[in-house]
């Protein structure tokens, strides 16, 4: 799901409703991936959406995304087309939210993003059932200590592992 994709018709909040009831007519489930950006975002670029392009304050973003996150549920759900699972972010290798191949990775910034997501999640299937949660990032060497790191602060080895994350500093 793009966030307000000028460019096309496609992917936009619309276009996935019709996309849903399609699907949920022939009895499938549903993955929702959130971009949370205007076009694609991926392993190289996550492109800040034009909404938030300005917001630095990583709180003030963290509340918006969890806002824009819960809102596009809860709304989907009151049309009878909640999501089986939900993806927050969608490859998100760099930085959420604007960031670009090469660029350092603020974890402390990601994890506050990436959580916001998470509960945002956990909040709207409260009310109609419990979607599996996806974070994706694919794997590569420049992420892959730090995803070691969260799973051995939470005693599981680096094994798979869904929910909170946490990053840079003390926890």
């Amino acid at each position: 799901l793009w966030m307000d994709p000028q460019w096309t018709r496609y992917s936009n909040l619309a276009d996935v409703k019709k996309t849903i009831a399609r699907a949920k007519a022939q009895g499938l489930q549903v993955l929702l991936d959130f971009h949370y950006s205007d076009t694609w975002a991926d392993g190289d670029k996550q492109p800040a959406p034009k909404a938030w392009a300005d917001v630095k304050d990583p709180h003030v973003l963290a509340d918006d995304l969890y806002k824009y996150t819960f809102d596009t549920l809860t709304g989907l759900a009151q049309e009878g087309l909640a999501p089986e699972l939900v993806q927050v972010g969608n490859e998100t290798n760099v930085e959420l939210v604007g960031g670009k191949k090469g660029q350092p990775i603020d974890w402390t910034r990601n994890a506050l993003l990436l959580n916001a997501g998470i509960k945002a999640v956990r909040d709207a299937g409260a009310d109609y059932l419990r979607p599996a949660l996806i974070t994706p990032g694919a794997p590569r060497w420049d992420n892959c200590d730090f995803m070691r790191a969260v799973q051995l602060r939470r005693g599981r080895g680096g094994g798979g592992g869904g929910g909170e994350v946490r990053g840079g500093g003390k926890t």
